[in-house]
């Protein structure tokens, strides 16, 4: 099939083309951080120690948008372009990875399922850290299967610098390559493959840079993710449960490409208990963050389809995941996660509100909270047209009446705790003169209220 590779460039073309009329889109929720600190790493020299690390995560995506600030006029695109990129460099290593491991037509078929999956689609437009960091994790294990070691180490240190969930990925491989080739001589192969080490090495003197600067090795607000957030701490476990039978099931089979007789009957068994649930829960829990896994998914779902008849529960699971994504489902849109292009939908109510204020309301000052504080007050993000002073809540509520601004901005999708107080100050010193509600969100605008 000589066409092959010609029909897997018309759909580089054809995903690259479709994305484009997004790329001038307003900056979307956790973009705004990236959007905000990256440009102030630049101009302190990109000198990490005086600058906030973008959300604790590694700083290499930040250090990388902190150049093309320097380097190019101020525009959204570019920095969408990004993404964009990542997204057609992770669509072409999942097609040299499955004609690797699997035969003719599945490169190509399983390639395009993944560029039309909801998620894969819309981060494909959004300046989150999830889709670079996918397609360099791709890049790492295209190399570990062609055995190039040297790129193999590249790509997975800066994997795991854009963000640390690469890191479990890698450590899945580094044990696997450990466990079938010298495991009765652990000291012999720390020897030998010293160099797998660089990429937790990195990690480790990041973790300890944050420490020494910050005075925290973990961002204090993913640990509190992680501990006192339930919803938080079902999905972590539900996506550590998968990124770990993801590895110690499934990349023995992709490297071998055959299985046992005590693995085939245990494969439907497996994918039933722990993939198909994990799926499910990580999709609504952890939304945007699985788009990481999911080209290994279709891998997975490739090298069975085409070398193996046990295939049933693997079929449903591609289907799961893809009923998952497809399905609307409110909690998805609430939490502004970009699972699917609904996102533009909320940007577009966001633009409607921020009109209103703009037209009634003209270089007012406004009280808001994060990240709204952005969009009043810098037109580049796409939202406001006119620059304006901000007051944030968190600093608001011990001043007095007279201090306060005569304008307030709430927005919400889901009252979290954090959110909540802001919006209770507003509403009990201010009376709604505006508001808008759709898609599972909600946007107000409050005027002072009379003594």
């Amino acid at each position: 099939m000589k066409w092959q590779p010609w029909a897997f460039l018309a759909l580089l073309t054809i995903f690259a083309f479709a994305k484009l009329p997004t790329l001038d889109t307003p900056f979307f929720h956790d973009e705004i951080t990236l959007i905000d600190t990256a440009p102030n790493l630049a101009l302190g020299d990109l000198n990490l120690a005086r600058s906030t690390p973008y959300a604790g995560h590694p700083p290499l995506i930040e250090l990388f948008f902190s150049i093309f600030s320097l380097m190019l006029p101020l525009s959204r695109t570019v920095p969408h372009m990004i993404s964009l990129v990542s997204a057609l460099a992770a669509l072409i290593f999942t097609y040299l990875i499955i004609r690797k491991i699997a035969r003719k037509p599945f490169p190509l078929l399983i390639t395009i399922l993944l560029a039309v999956t909801p998620m894969f689609f819309a981060q494909a437009g959004i300046l989150n850290l999830d889709m670079p960091v996918t397609a360099l994790i791709l890049g790492a294990f295209y190399f570990y299967l062609k055995q190039q070691k040297a790129f193999f180490v590249f790509f997975s240190t800066l994997a795991v610098l854009a963000k640390e969930p690469a890191a479990l990925i890698v450590l899945v491989i580094v044990l696997f390559d450990f466990i079938t080739t010298n495991l009765r001589k652990p000291i012999q192969y720390l020897r030998d493959k010293y160099y797998y080490s660089v990429p937790f090495l990195i990690l480790i003197a990041w973790w300890l840079f944050c420490k020494f600067n910050f005075g925290w090795f973990i961002w204090s607000q993913h640990a509190g993710f992680f501990l006192k957030n339930i919803q938080g701490g079902l999905a972590v476990v539900f996506f550590f449960i998968f990124i770990e039978s993801f590895g110690f099931f499934t990349l023995p089979f992709l490297a071998s490409g055959h299985f046992t007789k005590k693995e085939k009957r245990l494969l439907p068994l497996i994918t039933a208990i722990v993939l198909i649930p994990s799926l499910f829960f990580a999709s609504i829990l952890m939304k945007r963050y699985l788009v990481l896994v999911v080209p290994f998914i279709y891998i997975l779902i490739a090298l069975i389809l085409s070398r193996h008849k046990y295939t049933p529960f693997f079929v449903i699971a591609a289907i799961a995941l893809l009923l998952i994504q497809i399905v609307p489902n409110a909690r998805v849109v609430d939490n502004f996660d970009g699972t699917d292009m609904n996102y533009l939908k909320i940007v577009a109510l966001h633009k409607q509100g921020f009109s209103y204020l703009d037209k009634k309301f003209p270089n007012s000052t406004i009280l808001t909270y994060w990240p709204y504080y952005y969009q009043c007050c810098v037109p580049y993000y796409g939202y406001s047209n006119q620059s304006r002073g901000v007051l944030i809540a968190e600093y608001a509520y011990n001043l007095s009446n007279e201090q306060l601004p005569e304008i307030a901005l709430v927005s919400y999708t889901k009252l979290t705790s954090r959110i909540e107080s802001h919006v209770e100050f507003i509403r009990k010193r201010y009376q709604k003169v505006y508001s808008l509600e759709g898609y599972g969100n909600v946007f107000e605008i409050y005027k002072k209220a009379s003594e």
